[in-house]
């Protein structure tokens, strides 16, 4: 006769087999006779506890794991998927302390290292990362195309792209032909702008069965970079189709409909935002179409909608209550005229988030839009504690001391901080005449668009997309070397300033980050603006209109220290730039700057691009 410890086992495994066929119901009945029969029986426990968590039962999940673990603490096993359990509730630390406990019971379970790699990197903690994922893969039977993906991650952060794409090449050498890591290479060339390379990848990752949200959702931004619109908007909708929330697939789609001209350009956007499950598939989770509706409203604000914008904001505020919504409400008030109400939003969003540059910023922009300068002070300031890097937060403040303090002003907006340099032309071109001649077909061929982007400054223009230097083509590389030297004459003469928010962060290193043409037709303009992902700003001519050689009313010249239009304050320009062909303009990220409309059939195209201390 089977003893009581002898009946529970046999229920247990008949109940692993019920799990094992889907027919979870048998399964829990299977360990719940077990557990009476055994009373916290380690392995019952711990198999309902998958079943809760498969389930998304996540808390149950977690108390059951939990509880075999209190009578039998010696299964790794256990300590893993707790781990899993936890990290799906967003207690990360928790979970690294599971998986720590995994690999100390069982030292080669290659899934635990993998886990800890995976979560260690999600920390930015890239050696400790890379040393659990060595072990991953050394305890691992075969290769793993998750390992290699991870991996080249890893190496992205700390060498490169190109090292990375090295790391997905001999992965593949590994693994064989895997569509995780084709996507991945597609990505990696999509960033090197090898744009045919990473299309193909893209194409054979699909015939291959991947058809993640993700996948369609960079393939598109392929597509955009070549050119290929339709074909991306498709690509974008697919990945809607797929994951009716992916909030990076409907900014992309929505901003590539408006560079079209497009009237419906916020309309998946509209359905998805009112959760229509007829349109955009099952209905999505609160948070996701919260996020949604925060999108909506950054981009009817950016589009000068500012009714509109402040309901969207409104809408995001009444599912999750987050500080960025109250902002948002709290500028488009202002700007709609109801400046008490928006200010007292806006002091609810920093009383919220007090840490928050962003927020602080956008209040003491609030108040300069109302025409209180010296009640701007203190948010500006605190916009500059919270993030002394912030290139609007400096503008704001710079803004305000022009008002209260003008010697602080001269500091941060003194003519010796910028730069107007005339190149000559690259080695292999007689003249910059002839060299511009082959440059505007180089740009030509990157402005696919119709109208300016809605979330950038230019008005009445276009703009190209990614990052100009990071092609590959003969004047773009030849311009390129000769705006590094530029800049690094520049940099070399600039006096140092420990505080100061350009000269302070001058070790003589750097690297450009953003870079891209902007082509102006008759009319067009730059708003006054900042570049608040920068830290020197440029500016190069390549085609300028004839009418900007009026030295007397100065159509199509760049002008310094005009702030945002919205503020109103009357304030005649700090400096002016005449735009000459080959002539290159450097300042300080944080300037404001713009430019005046102009009247002339001829086009005005330029290179701008910022740079970032190294």
């Amino acid at each position: 006769m089977k003893t009581v410890l002898a009946q529970a086992q046999s229920l247990i495994e008949s109940g692993f087999a019920a799990q094992g066929a889907g027919r979870l119901d048998d399964a829990r009945k299977a360990y719940a006779q077990a557990l009476r029969l055994v009373p916290e029986h380690p392995t019952a426990l711990q198999l309902l506890g998958l079943i809760a968590r498969n389930e998304g039962e996540l808390n149950k999940a977690q108390e059951l794991m939990r509880r075999s673990l209190a009578v039998h603490p010696a299964q790794p096993h256990v300590w893993n998927n707790l781990a899993n359990t936890l990290e799906a509730l967003g207690d990360n630390a928790g979970a690294l302390e599971c998986l720590d406990r995994a690999v100390q019971l069982q030292a080669h379970y290659a899934e635990a290292h993998y886990n800890r790699a995976r979560l260690l990197w999600a920390k930015r903690q890239a050696d400790s990362a890379q040393e659990a994922l060595s072990l991953a893969m050394q305890h691992s039977t075969t290769a793993q195309a998750a390992h290699w993906g991870l991996w080249a991650q890893i190496i992205d952060a700390k060498d490169g792209p190109q090292a990375a794409l090295k790391t997905l090449e001999q992965g593949l050498q590994k693994v064989g032909a895997h569509p995780t890591l084709l996507h991945d290479q597609g990505v990696l060339l999509q960033r090197m702008a090898r744009y045919e390379e990473a299309l193909a990848c893209h194409e054979q990752a699909a015939a291959m069965g991947l058809q993640a949200a993700d996948a369609h959702y960079n393939r598109g931004n392929t597509l955009q970079s070549l050119g290929r619109l339709e074909a991306a908007e498709r690509a974008y909708l697919q990945a809607l189709e797929r994951s009716p929330g992916h909030r990076l697939a409907h900014y992309d789609l929505a901003r590539l409909l408006w560079r079209q001209a497009r009237d419906d350009w916020m309309t998946r956007l509209d359905v998805a935002t009112l959760g229509h499950p007829s349109a955009v598939g099952p209905t999505m989770e609160a948070s996701h179409r919260a996020e949604l509706l925060a999108l909506k409203g950054d981009l009817l604000w950016r589009s000068d909608q500012l009714e509109a914008a402040r309901q969207a904001y409104e809408a995001a505020w009444h599912i999750r209550a987050q500080a960025d919504d109250l902002d948002g409400m709290a500028r488009c008030a202002v700007r709609l005229g109801d400046v008490d109400g928006g200010l007292a939003l806006h002091r609810q969003a920093v009383d919220q988030a007090p840490g928050s540059a962003m927020l602080w910023a956008s209040m003491a922009s609030s108040l300069l839009v109302a025409g209180r300068l010296h009640e701007a002070l203190d948010p500006a300031r605190r916009a500059v504690d919270s993030a002394a890097q912030d290139q609007m937060a400096w503008a704001l403040l710079s803004t305000v001391y022009r008002h209260t303090h003008p010697e602080h002003a001269q500091a941060l907006l003194s003519p010796d901080l910028m730069a107007v340099v005339d190149l000559p032309p690259p080695k292999g071109w007689m003249d910059t005449a002839g060299f511009h001649a082959d440059l505007v077909q180089e740009l030509e061929a990157l402005h696919h668009d119709q109208k300016a982007p809605v979330d950038q400054t230019l008005r009445g223009g276009t703009q190209t997309l990614g990052k100009l230097f990071d092609l590959e083509r003969p004047c773009i590389t030849a311009l390129r070397s000769g705006i590094t030297l530029a800049i690094e004459a520049f940099l070399s003469r600039l006096p140092s300033q420990a505080e100061h928010p350009l000269l302070g962060r001058n070790t003589g290193r750097w690297r450009f980050s953003d870079s891209w043409s902007s082509r102006l037709s008759s009319e067009g303009r730059h708003t006054n603006h900042v570049h608040p992902h920068g830290w020197i700003s440029a500016v190069y001519y390549v085609q300028v209109p004839a009418v900007c050689a009026d030295t007397e009313h100065r159509p199509g010249w760049l002008q310094f220290g005009v702030p945002d239009e919205a503020m109103n304050l009357g304030w005649p320009p700090l400096q002016s730039v005449q735009p000459v062909p080959g002539r290159l303009v450097l300042f300080p990220s944080y300037w404001w700057h713009g430019t005046r409309p102009f009247l002339s059939p001829e086009r005005r195209t330029t290179i701008a691009f910022d740079v970032l201390p190294a």
